[in-house]
């Protein structure tokens, strides 16, 4: 939240790198890994495909930037192929260890 800048930089600004390099070699394919982030705090719960995304922060914005301009792209160019996937939870686990990685319990 202090450098907003940052955010757009490394995550959208790198985003439009990478497409273009992709479009001068000839790469035709993308799998993007975008975020629940940018669903911000969503009124419903669970998020679904309907649910509309409201990122809170840059690095939610960010993604969700990023990943409209791997859409805009895909539209542009009818050969490039696409797919993103939004993960949930990437970090951390419950520390019960009742799911995610068990932190060093047998």
């Amino acid at each position: 939240m202090a450098n907003p800048l940052q955010y757009y930089h490394n995550v959208t600004v790198n985003t439009v790198n990478l497409l273009e390099c992709m479009e001068e070699t000839g790469v035709e394919q993308l799998v993007y890994s975008s975020t629940c982030a940018v669903y911000g705090n969503p009124d419903k719960l669970p998020v679904t495909e309907l649910t509309p995304p409201v990122p809170i922060n840059p690095y939610g914005q960010s993604k969700l930037m990023a990943e409209e301009v791997i859409r805009w792209h895909s539209r542009s160019h009818p050969r490039f192929k696409s797919i993103i996937f939004r993960y949930f939870n990437v970090y951390g686990s419950d520390p019960e260890g009742r799911l995610g990685a068990r932190q060093g319990r047998e």
